[in-house]
């Protein structure tokens, strides 16, 4: 073999070795991206997890505010007939003490 062929055969090699070393390095960084990702696709799930019992949460809260509401109307009508009611009961005793 020549000298030159020999020259050839090692830069060859040498370039296949660079290439092998460029392919490990970009399957490092590959595997360290995916994992990066896998975390963030984790976090996401668990703020949409959340998302979702926070607004189920805030729909039960609605739904009680909204039944304390109607109970506060209802229970404010039934004071107001019965101050009504106290109020006719002290016109009779008025009328009665008259007579």
């Amino acid at each position: 073999m020549g000298k030159k062929t020999r020259n050839k055969k090692t830069a060859f090699a040498e370039a296949l070795q660079d290439i092998s070393k460029e392919i490990y390095i970009l399957k490092n960084k590959k595997k360290t991206l995916k994992n990066r990702l896998d975390q963030i696709n984790r976090a996401i799930t668990n703020a949409q997890n959340t998302e979702i019992r926070l607004r189920l949460k805030i729909s039960k809260l609605v739904n009680k505010e909204a039944r304390l509401s109607k109970k506060r109307g209802n229970t404010q009508l039934r004071l107001f007939n019965l101050r009504e009611k106290l109020a006719k009961v002290s016109r009779l005793k008025k009328d009665i003490k008259k007579v």
